[in-house]
């Protein structure tokens, strides 16, 4: 309570301001993927109205699981944004960038051939090698979007983000979703 009322005393224009919470669903593609090779994405956020033309905005991100021939990451992010807003008649446009704090399961396997002679089957030995590592980092987050108010504090909202260097990868979601204000 007393690090509200501190915030609320240094900056009293927070007390006016407009908070909002939201989320959405949709799709994903990272740099590992394959061109046609989309997943689920989802978001949750919440945020605060700075100005009529700016936001600071936190979210939780699930970026989706991808996989390649013998590499599967599974990977999500928290991310906090200055967005910039500008009203076109009933259109808002935004525009994003921030940092994301990130974290990554990874699994990876690979079949090492032998070779033959070794054993009494006759054949070729092999062995696969499996690997499991969780890696966490953070990196640049930045985004364009839309809104479109459908009732008194009630938005359908539209985001394009890019998240960046997520170990080896980057990732791009796009998600639809409400946006309520408070």
């Amino acid at each position: 309570m007393k690090s509200l009322l501190l915030l609320l005393a240094l900056f009293p224009s927070l007390a006016f301001s407009q908070v909002y919470v939201g989320g959405g669903g949709g799709q994903s593609h990272s740099s590992l993927s394959l061109a046609d090779d989309f997943h689920t994405a989802g978001k949750i956020f919440a945020g605060i109205n700075l100005k009529k033309y700016a936001s600071v905005e936190g979210s939780y991100n699930y970026l989706g699981k991808f996989s390649s021939d013998n590499y599967r990451v599974s990977a999500h992010a928290y991310a906090l944004d200055l967005v910039a807003r500008y009203r076109l008649s009933h259109l808002i446009l935004l525009a994003r960038v921030g940092n994301a704090w990130w974290a990554t399961e990874q699994d990876s396997s690979s079949t090492v051939p032998g070779t033959k002679g070794y054993c009494k089957t006759p054949g070729t030995l092999s062995s696969t090698v499996s690997s499991h590592q969780g890696l966490t980092g953070a990196g640049l987050h930045y985004g364009v979007g839309a809104e479109l108010p459908l009732v008194q504090r009630v938005s359908l909202r539209l985001d394009l983000e890019r998240f960046r260097n997520l170990g080896s990868m980057d990732v791009d979601t796009g998600t639809v979703g409400l946006k309520i204000s408070f």
